[in-house]
């Protein structure tokens, strides 16, 4: 129980940091840009983890789980669930696949991540819903 609520700590610290040195923070733009040039998935079955999307993550040093969406700074809500695509975490999921391992660097400590499952957020499909054909 208190290897979860370590890493389940470890998690929330890693979605609330913003990149503050602008090498980093440009390296996040981009894959965020390039990610928005990508042939899309389909409506339920994103193919990449990206904004909007939730991802499923296993912590592969203790085997521990946790569920977050992506969203951008200003909606970030580490202790909703809700972490920011321009964070050290949240910038090393984007573009990763089902199956994808980021690596971080939190605290001086490397971490590794794996991606166990990728979805659309609920907000996601309902604006899908509302947009007309």
């Amino acid at each position: 129980m208190y290897s979860f609520l370590r890493t389940r700590e470890r998690f929330l610290r890693g979605g609330t940091q913003v990149y503050n040195r602008p090498i980093l923070l440009a390296g996040a733009l981009d894959k965020l840009e390039r990610l928005a040039q990508k042939p899309g998935s389909d409506s339920n079955n994103p193919r990449w983890a990206g904004f909007g999307c939730v991802v499923d993550l296993l912590d592969l040093n203790d085997r521990s789980r946790a569920s977050f969406e992506l969203v951008m700074p200003k909606e970030a809500s580490p202790e909703n669930g809700r972490i920011s695509v321009l964070s050290p975490l949240g910038s090393s999921l984007l573009g990763l696949k089902k199956g994808g391992v980021s690596r971080v660097n939190l605290w001086g400590r490397s971490h590794n991540f794996q991606i166990l499952d990728i979805r659309h957020s609920e907000s996601v499909m309902k604006k899908k819903e509302e947009t007309p054909p």
